[in-house]
């Protein structure tokens, strides 16, 4: 997880609008990354736990309830302020 914040950071530190995924069990690390990279705003996209344990068949709907958050991400300004977590 930390080397997806790490890039993501100096992404939109460069001017590129980033989305980063994990899932919950990820979510205080990258935090806590983030924050050590001085952007302790940045905002995670978190998909749900059981996205790594469902069968293959099932991750297209999963991916989709994250897609609608994960475009207006990346077609932002990436100065514009990140708010919060998407579950």
């Amino acid at each position: 997880m930390s080397c997806s914040v790490h890039d993501s950071i100096a992404l939109e530190t460069a001017g590129i609008a980033t989305a980063t995924v994990c899932t919950a069990d990820f979510l205080p690390g990258g935090r806590m990354q983030a924050a050590s990279l001085h952007m302790p705003g940045y905002s995670l996209v978190c998909v749900p736990q059981e996205y790594i344990t469902r069968a293959p068949a099932d991750v297209p709907q999963l991916a989709a309830a994250c897609l609608e958050e994960i475009v207006s991400r990346l077609t932002r300004s990436a100065s514009a302020p990140t708010d919060g977590v998407r579950r």
